[in-house]
Parts: structure tokens; C-alpha cells; sequence
């Protein structure tokens, strides 16, 4: 093997050992949520009624943090924020800038949710927003050997207006059966002061 293989080779194992999760997929292999992939929700477990925001055009809304207390804990990777990957630093986002945010979340039976909030959590306060889910992300569906997660994708594009600067913890949420299912991630946001 020559130096440069070996070399990428051993970039890889980095990043593999850096994702959430040991099965976390490749980013790259996600599609967003389409027309024609959010109609089809038949294969999407259903919402129950947690509290959490439904509303992705309302922006991050405000929740009570006791509502992630009880959660259960879920196989998530949340591949994207703001163009950064995980373990690349604190994501920096004005008071009135944009988040972006893209990956993948199933429950504990590996079922693709047809809600996902991406969900800022601070000392102070918790914050919450629904994202588009539906994706069709395959590479899931066979690292986790489960073609019900074949449709664990989401993506969310918001204003973070209306979120108190200050430092949050990144996390990625669902509503399935009646109960929250959280997945804690490698990234970390500053909302900057205005």
C-alpha cells in the first residue's frame, strides 16, 4: 500500500471514529425530503402529541425542558450545521442569522420518524424547531440492516431570531408513539448578541 493510501486510509478510520454513532452513514448519501417523498408517508412512523413545536415556519420556539427529561435515547446523526461537519468547532450564527442543518434519526426500533426537531438546549433555556423529514437516506437503512429506516432523513432551514444569545447544545428530537425520542450530537452553537 503506498503512503498515500495508507495516509487516506487512516482518515477515514478518524472520521468514522469521530461520528455519533459507530454506524452513522455517509453524510454525502442524503437526499432532502422531496414532494413526492413527503406525501408518501406511509412507511414514516406517526407523531404522537409530545408539546414539541409542529410548525417548521414558525421558527425555534421556546419548550419546556422537562419534556426531553424522560426521553429516550435514539441512533441519530446530524451530518451538517451550517457547512460544518461534527468535531469542526462551535458553530457561530448571528442573532438574526440562518441555521442549516441536515442528517438522519430513527427510534429505538429503527423506524423513520415523520417528525424531527433539531433542538437547542442551554442552562437558561430550550429551544426547539421541526424539521423536514422523510429524506430517503438508503445507506441507513443498510447500516442499520432495517429498511424502516430507509427514510430517516431530515433538513431544517431557519432564522435563529427569537433564540437568547448565548451557547447551546445541539440535539435532535422525535415525536413517534406518544413519545420523545432525543439524540444528543458532537455539535455545540453560539448565538452571538445582536
Amino acid at each position: 500500500m503506498t503512503s498515500h493510501r495508507f495516509a487516506s486510509v487512516l482518515v477515514v478510520m478518524g472520521v468514522l471514529a469521530g461520528c455519533q454513532q459507530d454506524s452513522s452513514p455517509p453524510a454525502d448519501a442524503q437526499s432532502a425530503p422531496t414532494a413526492e417523498s413527503t406525501q408518501a408517508r406511509s412507511d414514516l412512523v406517526a407523531p404522537g402529541n409530545s408539546g414539541l413545536p409542529v410548525d417548521p415556519e414558525t421558527g425555534f420556539s421556546i419548550v419546556d425542558h422537562t419534556l426531553l427529561e424522560s426521553a429516550k435515547v435514539a441512533p441519530c446523526a446530524l451530518d451538517r450545521l451550517n457547512g460544518q461537519s461534527p468535531g469542526e468547532g462551535r458553530v457561530g450564527v448571528p442573532a438574526a442569522g440562518q441555521l442549516q442543518a441536515s442528517g438522519w434519526i430513527v427510534n429505538g426500533r429503527k423506524e423513520s420518524p415523520e417528525r424531527v426537531f433539531v433542538v437547542l438546549k442551554s442552562d437558561a433555556a430550550t429551544y426547539a424547531i421541526a424539521a423536514g423529514a422523510g429524506g430517503n437516506r438508503p445507506d441507513v437503512a443498510r447500516v442499520l440492516k432495517a429498511e424502516s429506516a430507509s427514510r430517516a432523513g431530515f433538513r431544517v432551514s431557519s432564522t435563529v431570531s427569537g433564540v437568547a444569545s448565548g451557547d447551546y447544545a445541539v440535539l435532535l428530537a422525535q415525536d413517534t408513539h406518544g413519545v420523545v425520542t432525543l439524540c444528543p450530537t458532537k455539535f455545540e452553537i453560539s448565538i452571538l448578541p445582536g
